[in-house]
């Protein structure tokens, strides 16, 4: 199901990065079927973290791991990447529409939620 988030509050940047692997493109917006930009969510502005805390006299490789995998710089601006897909309609307002964290890979290049195969098991 596709949810509404609305528009990126004052102070916010919403930028959608391509996931080629997902079949999700800003190019999508150029296809008369679907005709709206869409991509990975990303999210920067003054009020977004930066990344993890890494203490300078006891680094910790998972947490360095972690910035350097959800936080992407561009134009000068950090974002933090949410593993979220979503689109934006011609009214500015940003939709959920599927999501790039929590997915399993298949042996032939598919991805398969987790989620739904977590909620079509509780219906057996």
């Amino acid at each position: 199901a596709e949810r509404s988030v609305g528009p990126p509050t004052m102070n916010t940047v919403i930028r959608l990065a391509d996931w080629p692997e997902g079949n999700y493109m800003n190019s999508d917006k150029e296809k008369p079927e679907i005709g709206m930009p869409r991509g990975e969510v990303l999210i920067g502005g003054p009020g977004v973290s930066q990344g993890y805390f890494i203490s300078p006299s006891s680094p910790h490789e998972e947490l360095k791991k972690k910035n350097e995998e959800d936080w992407v710089t561009i134009e000068g601006v950090r974002f933090f990447r949410s593993g979220d897909i979503g689109q934006i309609t011609s009214r500015g307002v940003v939709q959920i529409v599927d999501r790039k964290k929590d997915l399993w890979k298949g042996p032939n290049g598919e991805y398969v939620a987790l989620a739904k195969v977590e909620q079509a098991l509780t219906l057996c």
